[in-house]
């Protein structure tokens, strides 16, 4: 219900930032400040949901000053659900097989191990997010430029993956030095086995700092949504039938493996896409669009011009 999506749209990210880290430093305080003891762990889950809910409610309140509400019609909606099914499918691919490692290790591992991964799962995933103000900030810009200057979307679409790549590399390089002084801090001196499954997931951030960079920066804006899904589905395919084979043998280690491989076949997809459907890796980009995308830029020029 956070109405994020339409600061991004109207790239007035200021806004949706102070918003998101206004509303986490007011639940992570009053955490600190609550929560004292074993008893407390219900207030913890209640500022962890104060958080979303202080998003939503001063987003629509600040919408509300430069924006008229009003409920949409029964036809908008369908129109939307029309327009944005791919978008839909793609997500929930992302959240299925992203989210589903710590059951299937649970499948095979001892409560212990899965626990040990866990905690590397979610340090690494969390490394990797600090990559999505990057990419959230370049993506409205790459969408309207993709349907009015394909010359303009291939320059600042190299410069956001020169920053995004750049920064990847840098969290992979800085967890995997830092892993084991990450998992003393954060879990304490037990959870020490956690620190090989953490260095094995530190390719994380540099892996998916390709994927949206040079994969789903180009190919979202282009319109090709489908192509997108079906890597992201064939990545999960892939992290499913490597975890399955490798988590009952190698315990975390195989599921970490087996998470790197699946990322890295989604990154050889999108990557291949790119060269084979769009001009981004071509000198005279300019000069070779391809259908979809003309078919676009052409469509809002018309509809500028009417």
């Amino acid at each position: 219900m956070t109405p994020a999506w339409l600061f991004q749209g109207l790239e007035r990210m200021t806004l949706a930032a102070f918003l998101e880290i206004a509303s986490k430093v007011v639940s992570l305080g009053a955490i600190f400040l609550f929560v004292h003891s074993p008893a407390d762990a219900w207030k913890v889950l209640a500022f962890q949901s104060l958080a979303p809910m202080v998003s939503i409610l001063g987003g629509f309140w600040v919408a509300h000053l430069f924006l008229t509400l009003y409920m949409p019609t029964f036809d908008m909606v369908w129109e939307s659900i029309k327009a944005g099914w791919k978008m839909f499918l793609l997500r929930s691919g992302l959240a299925t097989y992203s989210t589903a490692n710590v059951l299937i290790l649970a499948i095979f591992a001892p409560a212990g191990i899965v626990g040990f991964y866990a905690s590397a799962e979610k340090v690494s995933k969390a490394i990797a997010g600090l990559l999505m103000p990057i990419r959230d900030a370049f993506y409205p810009r790459l969408s309207q430029l993709a349907a009015h200057s394909m010359k303009e979307h291939r320059r600042l679409t190299w410069i956001s993956a020169y920053i995004e790549i750049g920064v990847g590399l840098f969290l992979s390089v800085a967890t995997f030095l830092g892993a084991h002084v990450i998992v003393r801090l954060l879990f304490g001196a037990k959870f020490d086995a956690a620190v090989h499954i953490l260095q094995i997931l530190a390719l994380l951030p540099f892996i998916n700092s390709l994927s949206d960079a040079i994969g789903l920066q180009t190919l979202l804006p282009a319109g090709k949504e489908l192509l997108v899904m079906i890597a992201i589905l064939a990545g999960g395919v892939v992290n499913v039938a490597l975890a399955v084979i490798l988590a009952p043998r190698f315990m975390a280690d195989g599921m970490a493996v087996s998470v790197i491989l699946a990322e890295v076949a989604v990154c050889a997809v999108l990557v291949f896409t790119v060269a084979r459907t769009t001009a981004l890796f071509k000198r005279q980009g300019s000069r070779h669009l391809d259908a979809p995308v003309f078919a676009s830029a052409v469509e809002a020029s018309t509809r500028a011009s009417e």
